[in-house]
């Protein structure tokens, strides 16, 4: 994983065993305050995996990954385990959505317990059961593949159907048969497209969202507190982070589950516990 969601994967450290990670929470810049990342490279975009293995690299050593012509830096995929191969540090899927395949490897940092969230999650990502994989595109041995900083189980298959209208509508949006305004609707679109909220680049416009970013300023409020206090590598709990915001846990977890389905989001020691992807 390189640099999102509070780790790095290193290397140097693959070979012996640990997993790979590094924390990046205290990596500085020379002036002494932490690297901030610019806002498109936060965005996570909801694709196929027909997309996926088109995307194209930068001509530069640094430069990312195109798909219609946009930098992606994370990537939202939901598909079909084809294959699986659960290893200490890592397990290694095949997916499949109907318009292609690819591998898809989900790092491990706590194999040495069996009861932990992440085997919970493992034991229900089996063939034949549908995923959501977030992660960033990596090459590996001459093609495309993806390395996931969260991967959970399909809950509600209307998740499937979801995620397909929003990758149609970011690619129609990006290539230009889609001309969004600030004005209203003419009368016939808006009925043709009651009930519809695609997401605007990858993050959801439904739920009563009053701001640009889609979010509820609930929800904006949840997500900057998991930025600025889920540093460790156990994020936050969200008994404390109702707590702190003066918020009942009710709505923090409602909050949590909208963040986290979108990738804004991912949990980490267990369900309680999440960091933030753009930390």
């Amino acid at each position: 994983m390189s640099g999102y969601g509070g780790y790095e994967y290193d290397n140097a450290n693959a070979d012996s065993g640990g997993g790979g990670f590094l924390s990046q929470s205290n990596r500085e810049s020379e002036g002494g305050e932490k690297e901030k990342k610019p806002r498109d490279k936060q965005t996570l975009t909801p694709v196929t995996i027909k997309q996926l293995q088109s995307a194209e690299k930068g001509v530069g050593d640094d430069d990312g990954y195109k798909i219609d012509n946009a930098e992606i830096h994370s990537v939202r995929v939901v598909a079909c385990v084809q294959t699986d191969e659960v290893r200490e540090t890592k397990a290694t899927y095949n997916i499949e959505d109907g318009t292609g395949s690819v591998e898809v490897t989900f790092w491990l940092n706590d194999a040495q317990d069996e009861d932990s969230w992440a085997r919970q999650k493992l034991a229900k990502m089996t063939p034949g059961a549908y995923v959501v994989v977030h992660g960033n595109i990596k090459e590996y041995d001459g093609r495309l593949t993806i390395s996931a900083y969260d991967m959970r189980p399909v809950e509600d298959f209307n998740q499937v159907t979801h995620h397909y209208l929003e990758a149609i509508y970011v690619h129609a949006k990006r290539v230009g048969k889609i001309q969004v305004s600030s004005g209203a609707a003419p009368a016939a679109k808006r009925d043709s497209m009651a009930g519809f909220h695609p997401t605007t680049h990858g993050q959801s416009a439904a739920g009563g969202a009053d701001g640009a970013d889609g979010m509820t300023s609930l929800q904006k409020r949840v997500l900057d507190y998991y930025t600025e206090n889920g540093t460790g590598d156990e994020g936050c709990n969200t008994d404390s982070v109702a707590a702190s915001l003066g918020l009942d846990l009710g709505q923090v977890k409602a909050a949590v589950e909208f963040l986290s389905s979108e990738g804004h989001l991912y949990s980490t020691i267990d369900e309680d516990h999440h960091k933030s992807t753009s930390e």
